[in-house]
């Protein structure tokens, strides 16, 4: 199978996307940040209040 030159080309440059992306994706960790001296405040939500109940059973019309 002979491939076009087009199609060579194509690959090549989703290849390089690719690779970049990944390399550039690699999100914080703790050799890419430095502390600032900020406080930061963390407040864990209570779903419970958002949850509704549900009845036992529901009445279906006949």
């Amino acid at each position: 199978m002979k491939f076009s030159k087009s199609y060579t080309t194509l690959a090549a440059v989703l290849l390089l996307a690719l690779a970049f992306s990944l390399q550039a994706c690699k999100g914080r960790t703790a050799e890419n940040m430095e502390p600032t001296g900020d406080t930061v405040e963390v407040v864990i939500a209570n779903h419970d209040d958002i949850i509704a109940t549900q009845p036992d059973s529901i009445e279906v019309p006949e």
